[in-house]
């Protein structure tokens, strides 16, 4: 197996902050510390000519393609609603009180749950975005938002993974995870496991039986941002600040590849968001401005 990189994108003058699906196939929106949300079209290797520009840093996003909305989750703490099709603003939405850093769509609840720096979490209608709940759940900022079967994973800046039950939101389970900081978690597709990652820069296995940890992964340098499992399973990719992909057998976690320089035309700074686009194909973005596409070749012997 084979990784290399097929296209490279620039375009944005900050730190990309999200990456997440645009509104067609081979499209992705990034959102930036430039104030921006840009569109990308990965097949021609452009920049799309749609963009919305806000009035502060974007740390989070969401596409809800069937509504036509963008939603922006900014520096400040405000959550933005665009209607696209209508071509304008329907809310600005001051909840809380530090930046958004997680949007999660809920379908079944018809719910938006956003994720604050303040610590709190808050729960919109994905109609009229009428507030439902809000609520401190640390005192640090919230990381990661991510379903769990019929619950809701919940990272944070103590350590803590916490998770609540759908749709009453009670706490269930709190886990010390991570010294320093919980920044991510995700179930595993094939297994009762949830799988984190954190400050510590390990990758921590833990069963939902009883959330006992079962792995321990010392799996990069510094803090692992996000973790993502290609749409097949088999896959998964982990993202850090020390400015390293890995790409990892699903199966039982064995490291497929290391893309990093100078081995890999790979990024100079922290790598903040990930995205699959398929199960050979995937976009990494981060602090150093750039869009990387990255293609699998599963013929080809790895380059280790």
């Amino acid at each position: 197996m084979n990784v290399r990189k097929s296209k490279e994108l620039a375009g944005h003058a900050g730190p990309i902050y999200a990456l997440f699906p645009g509104r067609s196939e081979g499209h992705v929106l990034t959102a930036s510390g430039d104030k921006f949300i840009a569109e990308w079209n990965l097949d021609e290797g452009v920049a799309s000519p749609f963009s919305v520009k806000l009035e502060e840093a974007v740390f989070s996003g969401y596409f809800h393609e069937e509504k036509q909305l963008l939603l922006a989750g900014t520096a400040s703490g405000n959550l933005h609603v665009i209607d696209l099709q209508a071509k304008k603003e329907l809310r600005n939405l001051a909840v809380h009180k530090k930046g958004v850093f997680a949007i999660i769509h809920i379908p079944q609840e018809n719910w938006f749950i956003i994720g604050g720096g303040d610590g709190f979490i808050s729960v919109w209608d994905d109609a009229q975005f009428e507030l439902i709940r809000h609520f401190k759940v640390s005192d640090f900022k919230i990381r990661s938002l991510s379903l769990v079967d019929e619950q809701l994973a919940v990272t944070s800046g103590d350590g803590f993974i916490r998770i609540f039950d759908l749709p009453w939101l009670n706490e269930q389970n709190a886990i010390n995870a991570h010294e320093g900081g919980a920044y991510c978690a995700v179930k595993h597709p094939n297994k009762p496991v949830l799988i984190s990652g954190g400050k510590d820069a390990h990758l921590r296995f833990w069963h939902l039986d009883d959330f006992s940890e079962i792995r321990n992964i010392p799996a990069h340098n510094f803090g692992i941002y996000q973790i993502k499992f290609s749409p097949d399973g088999t896959k998964a990719l982990s993202a850090s600040r020390d400015k390293t992909l890995k790409l990892w057998n699903s199966e039982d976690f064995g490291l497929i590849e290391r893309i990093e320089r100078p081995k890999y035309p790979a990024h100079t700074h922290s790598i903040n968001s990930i995205l699959w686009l398929d199960n050979n194909q995937f976009v990494s973005a981060g602090d150093d401005r750039k869009i990387k596409v990255w293609n699998i070749d599963e013929s080809l012997e790895s380059r280790d």
